[in-house]
């Protein structure tokens, strides 16, 4: 593949992602800034506009994403009740997975019991 592929291909790729975490964001009920802190990017502003996959952020903001597909899963897409999970008392977090959510151990946790709970259905 020449570099100018190449560079366009990676180009797409942090976009598309920073596109995926801003949808993933709404859905869930997070502001841009929200979402930012929760995959520890460093600027709070234009992650709209990319995300190098390959940065740790990039990986944060990939389990953000998979969080929300897998939320969506278990409420069958019902963006309310998304919501209404993300923000309330989970009795086995001791808090609600927004709480959770704000580091990384607890986006990871969060992204865990999603994963058991959807392989239940």
């Amino acid at each position: 593949m020449d570099t100018v592929a190449r560079k366009k291909r990676e180009a797409d790729e942090i976009r598309v992602l920073g596109t995926a975490l801003c949808k993933a964001a709404e859905i869930m009920g997070f502001s841009e800034e929200e979402a930012a802190a929760v995959i520890g990017h460093e600027r709070t502003s234009g992650i709209c506009d990319g995300i190098d996959p390959n940065s740790e952020a990039g990986e944060r903001a990939r389990m953000f994403i998979r969080v929300c597909r897998g939320l969506h899963t278990l409420v069958g897409g019902n963006y309310e009740h998304m919501r209404h999970w993300i923000t309330t008392d989970n009795r086995a977090f001791g808090q609600s997975p927004r709480e959770m959510m704000k580091s990384c151990q607890g986006l990871i946790t969060v992204l865990k019991y999603l994963d058991a709970m959807g392989s239940r259905l």
